[in-house]
């Protein structure tokens, strides 16, 4: 199937006399067997086997006497803004600059849209269990979106060189611990265990193939002599389609992937009340979740999944089973919180609310301060006053790690910005500069964050070829020369237009999405620039942020010098007048 990944990946259920908590995955028989113990291997994970259900039944019980206590109120609070002061509504021109913006090839607009998805025609399968971890949060919707034909140049040799200055720059150093600290736990997000809680025998690694279907459906045999023989076994056909629909998988395409999955346990929620949230938690709890769970680990895994990107995979999944907002709201609540995250419920006035915590700052979205945490708003209708319980379900539950460290492994589909710009002798050439739609639209439903993790997020490698073999073509002479190439690279092939004028709303964006959006502001230009500055050029990069404009600088002789990307014309050194004796804050990543 054309652009499609086939993936296979089994779900081995052993039959289950109770549901197996999911820290159950992660003991290690070996490491629980004493060899100088007359238990036998069995006997030891049996035991542990045992232990972990009795830690899970309590931790259930507990819960379910929580949420029968009384609930509690609580306020909204405005999300937070990154930065007030209004950007610059143009570029502005470096006195003398010959370098001009140049109008660019025709872009085919393509909107970005959050994934819907659709039922996929040869799914794949997730067998084998495999550890738990925690979930994500569920972003707003998509950008409007602009890229590009397809168009081929071949790129002649260079000759002229641009000249360069350099200006000191007063700054106030504030490093990546200031402000907005990132968490730097590399712990598995889903429990705080012990040492002795150490992974579990897993299964031979099942290949990633899928070639047949799951359940293959036999012919009735029918004798055309025997019309009554014929009506039974039709009925009696029928009747084994509706077994096998109830009991097949559910598939649906997650970024090009084909995803198939057991289907949910079938608890219906009977209304908003607390007594009805109470009563779904506990049914869900007698119901073995047990494969979805591990299933749902063994996707984490294989497809390198981020904690956002494995929150929009359970949305995805349990819309599969129900439309109601309010019935995948406590579903939701149920998985995530059984995935280990920080996962919360809430009446709030029309709906159920779905909240989550996050180890970073989500900025724009709403959050109710609950037991001294922020818990963001992620799904259900926004409300000023809130009910919710007091507690959690496990203190070793964790919050969302929002860092660009992780994404997604997607079915790439291939898209190019046609970026024309000028050779130092004044001939206009066009690059094609290729990046993934699907990483695109995931990017589009992520929360924005602080500015820092934009320059260090990791770019796709498809798209890291595509600017590491075309643009060094363009850079001849020293070092200071080809950084202001960049720079003009930028300045002239790149559209400037701020957030509020493209998207509505201030929003950063990552070098993909910057190849993908028909413009870019100063963060985005920044971070561009950084990327190919490091990776290209090799040069350290440090970020300026002013009130109401980013730049990045470069560092010479002890001394930061500007390089900015938004400043047409301008070569490294050069400031703008308005920042001209202003201290930024540097940003260092």
């Amino acid at each position: 199937m054309k652009n499609k990944a086939l993936f296979s990946i089994s779900v081995f259920i052993l039959p289950a006399v109770f549901s197996v908590p999911l820290s159950a995955q992660d003991n290690d028989v070996n490491s629980k067997f004493d060899p100088n113990s007359s238990l036998s291997a069995y006997e030891a994970y049996i035991r542990g086997q045992k232990a972990d259900f009795d830690r899970y039944k309590e931790e259930h019980e507990k819960f379910l006497s929580a949420l029968q206590q009384e609930w509690q109120d609580y306020k909204a609070m405005k999300g937070f803004v990154r930065d007030e002061a209004p950007k610059l509504p143009s570029a502005p021109v470096r006195k003398n600059s010959v370098v001009r913006p140049i109008e660019q090839p025709h872009q085919t607009p393509k909107v970005v849209e959050a994934i819907t998805p659709s039922t996929a025609e040869t799914p794949f399968v997730a067998h084998e269990p495999v550890s738990v971890r925690p979930s994500k949060v569920r972003p707003s919707l998509p950008k409007t979106a602009k890229p590009l034909p397809e168009t081929s140049a071949e790129l002649p040799e260079i000759s002229a060189e641009l000249p360069a200055t350099q200006v000191g720059i007063p700054t106030t150093e504030i490093g990546i611990g200031e402000g907005e600290t990132p968490s730097l736990s590399t712990k598995n997000p889903i429990a705080n265990r012990t040492q002795n809680e150490k992974a579990a025998p897993s299964l031979k690694e099942t290949p990633l193939i899928a070639e047949h279907p799951l359940v293959e459906k036999k012919p009735l045999a029918a004798s055309s002599s025997n019309t009554e023989q014929q009506q039974s076994n039709k009925e009696t056909e029928k009747q084994e389609e509706t077994s096998v629909a109830d009991q097949q998988e559910q598939g649906f395409l997650f970024y090009g992937q084909q995803i198939l999955l057991s289907p949910l346990p079938k608890v219906t929620l009977a209304g908003r009340s607390e007594k009805a949230l109470h009563n779904y938690w506990a049914a869900n709890a007698q119901a073995n979740y047990e494969p979805i769970l591990t299933s749902l680990q063994r996707l984490k895994k294989e497809l390198a999944l981020s904690d956002w990107a494995l929150y929009l995979l359970t949305q995805a999944y349990i819309k599969q089973h129900w439309q109601d907002e309010n019935q995948v709201i406590a579903a939701s609540w149920f998985l995530l919180n059984n995935l280990g995250y920080e996962a919360r419920i809430a009446n709030g006035d029309t709906s159920l609310i779905l909240m989550m915590t996050a180890r970073q700052t989500l900025f724009g979205m709403p959050y109710y301060p609950i037991d001294g945490k922020r818990y963001y708003h992620l799904a259900g209708a926004v409300s000023k006053n809130i009910r919710s319980y007091a507690g959690e379900f496990s203190r070793r539950n964790v919050p969302l790690n929002m860092s660009f460290d992780k994404t997604l492994k997607t079915v790439a589909s291939i898209q190019y910005r046609n970026v024309k710009t000028r050779l130092n002798n004044g001939q206009e050439v066009i690059l094609k500069l290729p990046y993934d739609l699907q990483r695109v639209n995931y990017l589009a439903t992520y929360p924005q964050l602080d500015l820092r993790y934009y320059f260090s997020a990791p770019v796709d490698p498809v798209t890291a070829k595509g600017l590491q073999s075309q643009i060094p073509n363009l850079l001849v002479g020293s070092k200071d020369k080809q950084v202001s190439q960049l720079l003009h690279l930028i300045h002239e092939s790149f559209p400037y237009a701020v957030d509020k004028q493209q998207f509505g709303y201030e929003n950063y964006l990552t070098v993909e999405e910057s190849l993908h959006y028909q413009a870019s502001d100063c963060e985005d230009r920044s971070v561009l620039f950084a990327w190919l500055a490091k990776n290209l050029l090799q040069e350290p990069v440090v970020a300026l942020e002013y009130e109401g404009h980013v730049a990045t600088a470069l560092t010479r002789d002890g001394r930061l010098v500007s390089a900015d990307p938004t400043y047409i014309g301008a070569n490294l050194g050069d400031i703008m007048p308005n920042f001209s004796g202003v201290q930024p804050k540097v940003i260092r990543f």
